[in-house]
C-alpha cells in the first residue's frame, strides 16, 4: 500500500516521530495509550526503514506501507535530517490518525486513544 507525502509529517522529540493521516494500515496498528512513566508505547511486530526518497513501514505478514519521501530540495533536507535521526535512535515513533493534524496536540495523541501505532524499531 502507498501513502503520498501530503499525508505524512515528520517531527523531532525524544525519538523521531512519523505522523500519518488516512494510512491504509491505520486499523491494523494498536491503539496508542501513553505510559504513566513517560516511556514510548511499542508497536510489536512492526519495523521502519527511513530514506530520503522513500520510507517503509513493515508489519507482520503482508501488512505494510510504502511512503513517499521528499518532493523537492527543501523537503529533502527535512526528510534527510529526520531519516538520520531514525538511524541514530534505531527507530521512530509512528502515529497513525484518521486525518493529519495541522498542529499536533502531543498529550492528546499519546493519551486519548485517537492515535494508532507506537515505537517501531529500524528494519
Amino acid at each position: 500500500m502507498f501513502l503520498p507525502r501530503d499525508q505524512v509529517a515528520f517531527a523531532f522529540g525524544p525519538a523521531p516521530v512519523l505522523l500519518m493521516g488516512g494510512a491504509p494500515v491505520h486499523g491494523l496498528l494498536p491503539v496508542v495509550r501513553g505510559a504513566a512513566d513517560g516511556t514510548l508505547p511499542v508497536c510489536d511486530g512492526w519495523r521502519i526503514e527511513a530514506g530520503v526518497t522513500m520510507l517503509v513501514v513493515d508489519g507482520p505478514g503482508d501488512d505494510g506501507l510504502l511512503i513517499q519521501g521528499a518532493v523537492d530540495v527543501d523537503d529533502a533536507r527535512e526528510v534527510a535530517a529526520w531519516s538520520a535521526a531514525v538511524q541514530e535512535r534505531a527507530g521512530a515513533l509512528v502515529l497513525s490518525l484518521d486525518e493529519l493534524p495541522e498542529r499536533p496536540d502531543w498529550s492528546r495523541l499519546l493519551n486519548d486513544g485517537i492515535a494508532r501505532g507506537g515505537y517501531m524499531k529500524k528494519a
